[in-house]
């Protein structure tokens, strides 16, 4: 497999974003997969007539399972990284069908399960690379799953294109549904459990916590007006959960434990980036750095340390139209001058 070695990323149009046990942060794009090292991005893209490249570059999902394997869901099927050869395996699905991969799950006794757009849930033979469809749990769910979570009490949670969520217990196959008005909304993003095990729930318009005692979720109050646009949430070391959003002026949340609302995320190098800049992705790496995939414009990292070099904002609210400074002069008065693209001149 031919190995394409970068600076950039593929794609600015991020879907997913983690980090492996070797350390190296992995990149899902509408265009390509993207390996960072520290260093330099490479590049893995579908190359035609070659069986060990990409399966697609439309890179829809990743997940690291419990032996430190890449997986990598598509809109054409699910491949297994080979770090070892620098290749991809791909799973073979039923009568050859390429399918369209929505989500990845390692349940906790080992299985690993696909969702698929249309086809509904599989198993995956690691050992003989085979998809395995599971009717009978199909059946009990949809054919179109968005989304798919297993809690530490072992219930596996289905979230359905426009019929809400899907609660099973994977012994008795016994489920229960929670749409609206149960639920704020049926288009579930994310589900996650804090550092106090409270099961988390986000809709494209609000995060709630499922109280198992009276089997209801409660939504969670935003500070000040309430946003949309959730796309993701990720749990920090020290037990934040962050959340990102599209919303212009909401960007990344996070859920306060004192107060317990939403409140925005500052950060006093990269605030109007943060809050401005529509967030698809997030990750907190082990070094508690966080990352943010930001829509067309790539990546934000947000460093946990302080470093040598300090960011400074040239562009303000009325101007963020410019994020590309083409020249950097400075006078004999002192004064910084900064070309900008679809700005102009500016004087510091």
């Amino acid at each position: 497999m031919k190995d394409y070695r970068m600076t950039e990323l593929s794609s600015n149009l991020i879907n997913k974003i983690i980090q492996d046990s070797s350390g190296y942060i992995w990149v899902a794009t509408d265009y390509g997969l993207n390996k960072y090292d520290g260093i330099k991005f490479t590049q893995y893209l579908h190359i035609e007539g070659d069986s060990t490249s990409l399966l697609s570059n439309n890179v829809k999902t990743l997940m690291i399972d419990k032996n430190g394997i890449l997986w990598i869901g598509t809109n054409k099927g699910i491949q297994c990284y080979n770090s070892l050869e620098n290749s991809f395996k791909t799973i073979i699905f039923p009568e050859n069908l390429y399918l369209h991969v929505s989500n990845i799950i390692e349940l906790r006794d080992g299985q690993m399960w696909v969702t698929t757009a249309g086809t509904g849930v599989f198993s995956i033979d690691k050992d003989n690379l085979r998809a395995k469809p599971l009717d009978e749990i199909t059946r009990l769910t949809d054919d179109f799953i968005a989304y798919m979570y297993q809690d530490k009490q072992n219930y596996i949670w289905f979230g359905i294109n426009d019929k809400g969520l899907i609660q099973m217990n994977p012994i008795t196959k016994k489920t229960k549904q929670f749409t609206i008005p149960d639920i704020p909304s049926n288009s579930i993003i994310c589900m996650l459990e804090d550092d106090n095990d409270r099961l988390l729930m986000s809709t494209s318009i609000s995060v709630s916590y499922f109280d198992r005692n009276s089997q209801k979720f409660i939504p969670i109050e935003w500070e000040g007006q309430p946003g949309y646009g959730i796309t993701d949430m990720t749990l920090s070391h020290n037990g934040n959960v962050f959340v990102s959003t599209t919303t212009k002026g909401q960007g990344v949340k996070y859920i306060d434990k004192k107060s317990g609302k939403l409140l925005t995320y500052t950060n006093s190098r990269n605030s109007l980036a943060i809050n401005t800049g529509k967030i698809h992705a997030l990750l907190e790496d082990r070094d508690k750095n966080l990352w943010l995939g930001c829509f067309m414009k790539g990546l934000l990292v947000i460093p946990n340390k302080s470093t040598q070099f300090n960011f400074w904002n040239i562009v303000n609210n009325q101007n963020q139209l410019g994020n590309l400074i083409t020249s950097i002069y400075k006078d004999h008065e002192g004064y910084i001058w900064c070309t900008v693209d679809r700005v102009g001149i500016l004087k510091l």
